[in-house]
């Protein structure tokens, strides 16, 4: 096999360099037809065609400077090594005669000597063994095997295409010619009138179902029998016409050409583009020669007969040996056009496409001088291997503002392409190996290989590259060689405390003696890796904190706390310092010099350094095509960030509320389902569309037209952005930012089967900025949060109302009654860390408070606004969730459940039945519903099953009979195979449950159609956008450097 392998090489490296070079013809076709399509004509579209076929059938061509074989590479591929620059590993073009084996990456330090004078005789031998070792790498493999893939698909194609063509032949062997002597006369005459000598016999078949002309040596007209019985005389005519043409232009012929290519190029998906278009404009060719043997007055005729036999007979088998009248429905409209403009003239000689064809032929039928297989000497592969660093320079994006220059330093191709997102990326710290889940992913030629035996997430290197700890149902570490990546010993279990495994990575002291976590209540844990002690830093009362490392001198701990700021705290333990209030969650990191906490906001385009000093900012713009930050290099002078090749995605789905496949309506379009409405009607969906710069709107239709964007109007100035959709989806609420300081919000009326703006649009508020945005049920008021106050603004224009009062410190959600009368919201007082639940009557001024508490508290009306039920709770383990209803009017509040939050992933939510008489619950395993009135409880079905953890969405549909809720299903889970969460429905009255959308990968946001026939959930998933994930470097010194010290580093005060 292998000697075989080794014989047909030049075959196939010949067949590889025609199919670019075809591929480049095709584009060029394609291009002319579309540029002068209309100068040329049918008859001349089609002769381009005729360039590619016999570019592909050319085994030889002269040279020539103009050939457009001098845009490719004139070598074949060759093995690569990867080198490492600036402590990071990028491509280097290795020696020729180094390629076939693996080659270890070699290490050039900036800052030292690279080692590169004269070797000494036994270096040479050393290095000359390896270079002739038998090993090859798992590419060099898979490039041999490539003919052998290459082969079988010919074969396979090629069987095939051979089989239809004998089935059809012993068909149309058994039938009898026609001898009805009316059509063979009717046919005599068309064969005279389209100069035809050829002897063609008409062979009427039940087994055919279209004319269609048939046979390489002796051409036979295949008939439907059904056709000759009901066509009329005159379809007759234009159908012998038309077939007639195609043996007048030797069709039969250019189709077995054309077969025997695309089987010898079927990897090639150009190529059967660029086949497809032939047969489509053949068929042109042909209407257009037929219809210069016919009066002009003849068209429409010869139009209609070509619509009355696509109504009633299907399309012809493609096969090589075939020409057929109806080759191909979907090229009616264009058939029909050209039958209608059709001139005489347009099938002459046209001087223009002779032109064209000879300039074709020119750049298309020669080669490159110097070219060709076997051409080159190993003096021109080592030039072309000296180009690759200017290649390599060009590889970079400059940004004006700060004169930083993005490099890009190396592609994870191939099998090592496994990286989805980078929240689960981990470097070492020598820059060799890159770990995802599981696996070590090294950046020179090894193959990709696992660190454990068990599923892993969140790895984190140790400083000195000799550990690597991941989560899997708690922390681990196991011992790594720097050098090879691979365990020089088992795995330990360090922090058996059944840890959220997508937890944010460890964080290693620079001593590699212990690293920092999150655990399970929150607080920041620090755990000597020797002795598995771990120790509580962190006191005060917080919901979450995102560990970000260590700084350089071990002494302090950066942070990000859940009231959204970034704070630092003495390794040891002790009061923490808030450093700055961010807008988001982020991952804090130290530079090198420990000088600067940085941060990445989420999206990737900012990246902010803050003087640990004086807490100064800088902000600094990093493009889409870098990525995020994952590490340092080794010597701590660039930032190295990583491209994944993949990007996680959003896109709404729909299912049948029965069960059924799920559809994606939106046509593929990435959609956040997370914020999306139904149309009253339920045959529309609006959801939001956030992908790199776009934000905004779309309707997506359950069928019929693509989605469409809601539009903004053009009237208002202004940068404008939506934010919120009216209960009927007939109203967007958008801002106006006219400048840092300016801004306002407006309401425009929109069109539902546009999606366009219908009117003037409303000026509703401009007293600063606003957030969470509700919409009353009539749509005629919307209530704002501004600056901490709730405000009361008006659609018809009128001026807004501030609504609450010197007493409501900070509101932190509201909602409207469902008949608008009221608003009830809640309050923070940040002094106090306590929350209230206040209600009041637009018609009343004095509000009621509902609850007064320290713990978080949710709540929500009942449908016919008599109730409302609330919840206070906390997210630290060991403390008590409970859950009230309360009657709107007034009374005291009755509380339904209480219980001990012990676990993360225990579920608790709950939902209003539509007409408002029973409140349902999900409370850990277990499935209630309680009455309004009576407060009676009620279990639903039996115990959940314990794999599943939190509820994220619930809600009943429109008949009350139905729950549909979304649950994390193996929460606890560390393997990327297992779902993150599955949409079920349970029947209230019976406990039954269902998974209608099956074992899809993720279902967020779960909502009933109106009509309760749908369910529609967001789902999100990992999608290769890109052919390679890509490794960047950046110097961002020379610009920090600008920025002079303008204080001292805080002193550590450790807790005693």
């Amino acid at each position: 096999m292998d000697a075989f392998l080794t014989h047909i090489q030049p075959f196939f490296a010949w067949l590889l360099e025609t199919t670019v070079i075809a591929s480049m013809v095709i584009c060029l076709i394609l291009a002319a037809q579309r540029l002068l399509g209309k100068r040329l004509g049918p008859r001349w579209c089609h002769a381009l065609w005729l360039v590619l076929l016999l570019r592909m059938v050319l085994p030889w061509a002269p040279p020539s400077p103009l050939s457009l074989r001098s845009l490719i590479p004139a070598s074949i591929p060759r093995g690569r090594s990867h080198a490492r620059i600036h402590g990071v590993w990028q491509e280097d073009h290795s020696d020729p005669g180094q390629a076939s084996g693996p080659t270890e990456p070699k290490l050039i330090s900036p800052s030292r000597p690279t080692g590169g004078g004269p070797q000494t005789a036994p270096q040479r031998a050393e290095r000359a063994a390896k270079t002739e070792s038998p090993k090859t790498s798992a590419l060099a493999v898979v490039r041999h095997r490539l003919p052998l893939f290459w082969l079988i698909g010919t074969v396979v194609l090629g069987g095939y295409l051979l089989a239809g063509n004998f089935t059809l032949w012993r068909i149309v062997k058994r039938e009898r010619p026609l001898v009805t002597e009316s059509i063979l006369e009717l046919f005599e005459r068309c064969k005279s009138q389209m100069g035809v000598e050829t002897i063609v016999a008409l062979v009427p078949s039940d087994r055919v179902n279209t004319a269609a002309l048939f046979g390489f040596l002796r051409p036979r007209l295949l008939l439907p029998r059904d056709l000759i019985e009901t066509a009329s005389g005159e379809e007759l005519r234009y159908i012998f016409l038309h077939e007639l043409a195609h043996l007048k232009r030797h069709d039969i012929y250019l189709g077995w050409l054309a077969s025997l290519l695309q089987i010898l190029h079927w990897f090639n998906p150009l190529v059967w583009l660029a086949f497809h278009k032939m047969r489509a404009d053949r068929e042109l060719a042909c209407d257009a020669l037929v219809l210069t043997r016919t009066g002009q007055d003849e068209s429409q005729q010869y139009g209609r007969t070509i619509v009355g036999l696509l109504e009633r007979f299907s399309c012809a088998r493609r096969l090589p040996a075939m020409a057929g009248i109806l080759e191909n429905q979907s090229q009616l409209k264009r058939r029909i056009a050209m039958i209608a403009t059709f001139r005489h003239q347009s099938y002459r000689w046209s001087p223009a496409a002779l032109v064209l064809i000879v300039a074709l032929a020119c750049v298309s039928l020669i080669n490159a001088q110097g070219s060709g297989i076997g051409s080159l000497s190993i003096g021109n592969q080592g030039a072309d291997a000296r180009q690759a660093p200017s290649r390599q320079a060009e590889d970079s994006i400059s940004d004006p503002n700060t004169g930083l220059q993005f490099r890009k330093v190396c592609a994870i191709t191939g099998s090592k392409d496994v990286i989805e997102y980078n929240t689960d990326l981990g470097m070492s710290p020598n820059g060799r190996f890159l770990s995802y889940g599981k696996y070590v992913i090294p950046v020179g030629d090894e193959d990709v290989r696992p660190f454990a035996d068990l599923p892993a997430g969140r790895s984190s290197w140790s400083p000195d590259g000799t550990m690597v700890a991941f989560y899997s149902g708690g922390i681990w570490v196991v011992p790594v060689s720097p050098q090879t990546g691979k365990p020089t010993g088992p795995a330990r279990k360090l922090v058996d405390d059944d840890i959220y495994w997508y937890h944010h990575q460890v964080q290693w002291s620079p001593d590699s003696k212990r690293f920092v976590y999150e655990g399970r209540e929150g607080h920041l844990m620090v755990l000597s890796v020797e002795d598995g002690v771990a120790t509580q830093i962190t006191a005060e009362p917080t919901s979450r904190r995102v560990p970000g490392g260590w700084s350089p001198d071990g002494r302090w701990i950066a942070y990000w706390r859940g009231d959204n700021s970034i704070c630092l705290i003495p390794s040891q333990g002790g009061e923490p310092r808030k450093l700055i209030d961010v807008k988001q969650r982020v991952d804090p990191s130290w530079s090198r010099d420990g000088k600067w906490i940085l941060y990445q906001f989420y999206g990737g385009q900012s990246l902010q350094f803050v003087r640990v000093a004086d807490a100064l900012a800088v902000d600094i713009a990093v493009p889409d095509d870098v990525g995020t930050f994952l590490a340092w290099s080794s010597d701590g002078e660039r930032m190295v960030f990583y491209r994944p090749s993949f990007e996680w995605t959003d896109s709404l789905r729909v299912v049948p509320a029965a069960g059924g496949a799920p559809i994606n309506p939106a046509w593929g379009m990435i959609l956040s389902a997370s914020d999306h409405h139904w149309s009253s009607d339920s045959r529309s969906i609006f959801a939001w569309r956030q992908y790199r710069q776009e934000k905004g709107y779309w309707v997506v239709p359950l069928s019929g037209p693509a989605p469409y964007p809601v539009q903004l109007p053009a009237s208002v100035g202004g940068t404008l952005a939506q934010m919120s959709l009216s209960p009927k989806a007939d109203r967007v609420l958008f801002s106006s930012e006219l400048d840092k300081e300016t801004i306002e919000y407006w309401v425009a009326s929109i069109s539902a089967g546009t999606g366009r703006p219908v009117g003037t649009p409303v000026k509703v508020f401009d007293k600063g900025r606003a957030e969470r945005p509700g919409w009353s049920p009539d749509e005629s008021r919307l209530s704002l949060v501004c600056d901490g106050d709730l405000w009361i603004a008006y659609t018809d224009g009128r001026p807004p109302v501030k609504f609450t009062g010197p007493s409501d410190k900070k509101v932190v959600g509201h909602q409207w009654s469902p008949d608008g009368s009221a608003i009830s919201w809640i309050t923070y007082e940040p002094n106090s860390t306590r929350s209230t639940l206040r209600v009041c009557r637009l018609s009343e001024d004095t509000a009621r408070d509902i609850a007064n508490t320290a713990k978080y508290i949710g709540h929500t009306w009942s449908p016919d606004g008599t109730w409302i039920a609330y919840s206070l709770y906390t997210r630290a383990l060991g403390t008590t969730r409970e859950l009230f209803i309360v009657s709107a009017a007034g009374g005291e509040p009755r509380r339904l459940m209480e219980a001990t939050y012990d676990d993360y992933h225990d579920a608790f939510e709950y939902t209003w039945c539509p007409q408002g008489e029973k409140l349902v619950a999900l409370w850990g395993r277990r499935l209630l519903t309680f009455d309004a009135a009576s407060g009676q409880q009620r279990q639903v079905g039996g115990l959940l099953d314990p794999m599943w953890g939190r509820c994220i969405a619930i809600e009943c549909s429109p008949d009350g009979q139905t729950l549909a809720l979304d649950l994390e299903a193996r929460p606890r889970s560390s393997d990327h195979k297992d779902p993150e969460l599955r949409v079920f429905t349970v029947t209230l009255a019976d406990g039954k449950w269902a998974e209608p959308a099956g074992k899809v990968s993720s279902g967020y946001s779960v909502r009933w159609s109106p009509d309760g026939k749908w369910l529609s959930f967001d789902c999100d998933e990992s999608i290769k956008l890109r052919p390679a994930g890509l490794l960047w470097e950046v110097d961002v010194h020379p610009y920090l450097d600008r920025f002079t010290d303008e204080g001292t580093a805080p002193e550590a005060r450790p807790s005693s």
